[in-house]
């Protein structure tokens, strides 16, 4: 028995030394460097105009004491580790949607009839001006040629890398480690065609959240959704999500819908009875898949607490 609590002890510490991240909200006029330094790590960034900040857990510090020792801190309003989030078609959907070729919206339309119908949309409704809409795509990025969207793009931001222009292209990405990579690309392209296809005389706000292999991280969608907000945009869709639970993003998204910006998420395709996360947090509109025939797609996740429904096949 000694032994084995021996060989069980090194292993909780070797756990406990590797590096890691931790985000944290911290009160207004807290100093992100200061509160690093009062516990051996390192403040990486802020997202932007948010309150909400990156901080790196170095070697052999145990991030989970760290997180301790910082939630007693008076600036300090929660600290939790960084996550991972997956495009649901990542499970049970497969990878169809990953398509980066957007026509132009007529024939676009004409060749989504039926799920336009299942939607109940209006094609005169759409072609009627009125106020210009900003609605955040917190994606892979939007292609870089080949679609008229960026037209209609009135802002964008490149939260993976922190620069460049958020264009959603192969970059010989594998960060599931699956030997595939850039599973992702033209996700976001798709995503943000869709919304096209029914709110024309809406404005994009394009940030690219997840990587070229379609993962994210909560810190990633942090900075997207803090982009969201700065750029004005009144709602913001999330195709990403984790089957674990990931608090800090309900605190995240409530002070997004206090500064006016409205989100609405996947549910996930593991056709399984949950939500991913952030589509199972009360301030978020939870969106699972029906076929064309109004029942719910097989891969689909179900649960009480989803509100709506959209095509997801075909």
């Amino acid at each position: 028995k000694r032994a084995l609590l021996f060989i069980v002890a090194i292993a909780a510490t070797a756990l406990g030394s590797a590096q890691a991240n931790l985000i944290a909200r911290l009160r207004p006029g807290a100093n992100p460097t200061a509160i690093a330094q009062q516990y051996g790590i390192t403040f990486r960034e802020q997202a932007p105009d948010a309150p909400f900040y990156l901080f790196f857990v170095p070697a052999p510090l145990d991030v989970h004491v760290i997180q301790a020792q910082m939630l007693t801190n008076a600036n300090v309003i929660w600290a939790e580790d960084d996550a991972n989030l997956v495009m649901p078609e990542s499970a049970g959907g497969g990878r169809g949607s990953t398509v980066a070729v957007i026509n132009d919206r007529g024939r676009a339309q004409a060749a989504n009839t039926g799920a336009l119908a299942q939607v109940g949309f209006s094609r005169a409704f759409t072609q009627t001006a009125g106020r210009l809409v900003r609605i955040a795509i917190l994606d892979t990025g939007l292609a870089p040629s080949g679609t008229p969207l960026w037209s209609k793009t009135a802002a964008q931001y490149n939260a993976i890398d922190g620069q460049g222009m958020a264009y959603d292209m192969a970059r010989g990405v594998d960060s599931n480690q699956n030997s595939i990579p850039d599973e992702g690309v033209g996700h976001g392209t798709f995503v943000a065609g869709v919304v096209d296809q029914l709110s024309p005389y809406s404005r994009l706000v394009i940030v690219r959240v997840a990587d070229s292999d379609g993962n994210a991280t909560a810190w990633s969608l942090i900075k997207g959704v803090s982009f969201a907000v700065k750029s004005g945009c009144e709602v913001g869709n999330i195709s990403l999500g984790s089957a674990d639970a990931v608090p800090a993003l309900g605190d995240v998204l409530e002070w997004a819908r206090l500064n006016g910006v409205f989100f609405i998420a996947a549910a996930g395709n593991e056709n399984r009875n949950m939500l991913y996360d952030p589509a199972g947090i009360s301030k978020v509109l939870a969106v699972t898949g029906i076929d064309r025939f109004n029942i719910k797609a097989t891969f689909a996740n179900y649960n009480g607490d989803i509100e709506s429904c959209a095509p997801a096949t075909g």
